[in-house]
């Protein structure tokens, strides 16, 4: 069975629907965040009780989940803070400096985890990748942070 990662649809002028084609959730992320809008921002991720900052696009005042990050990608509103933080406290980084830049440090260790989860390891940020991460939840009411997916 095939899980597909997303459909895009267009209007066109006079009202014309075009869809893009599904791409499967293990496609080669390198080719796929062409297709994705670079993160210029993050945005809390809430669960009952609970939020996470995330990496976002923000088009408008409209934040898109999808979106990537990397060396020369996106970056900016705290997207990268929110990646740091991820990597630091709740995916084995505890080294991590987050510092907003998309560092060596952070390209490493996003391929590991690609690596070690059988996807294409290149260092790259995006919803396949959001997927494999663990997230810093913080609880509002006990301060606590809990590390789940999203």
């Amino acid at each position: 069975m095939r899980t597909l990662a997303r459909i895009a649809v267009t209007v066109l002028a006079g009202g014309a629907l075009a869809t893009t084609a599904a791409l499967p959730a293990h496609a080669n992320q390198a080719a796929t965040a062409q297709a994705y809008n670079h993160c210029n921002g993050k945005m809390s991720y809430n669960k009952p009780g609970r939020s996470a900052a995330v990496p976002v696009f923000y088009y408008g005042f409209s934040p898109v989940i999808d979106c990537v990050l990397g060396v020369g990608r996106g970056g900016g509103g705290g997207s990268i803070e929110a990646l740091q933080a991820s990597l630091k406290y709740c995916n084995n980084a505890p080294t991590m400096v987050i510092n907003g830049v998309y560092t060596q440090h952070v390209v490493d260790v996003i391929t590991w985890i690609q690596a070690a989860s059988g996807v294409k390891a290149d260092g790259v940020y995006g919803p396949v990748t959001r997927g494999l991460l663990r997230w810093a939840f913080y609880n509002e009411l006990s301060g606590k942070r809990t590390c789940e997916h999203l």
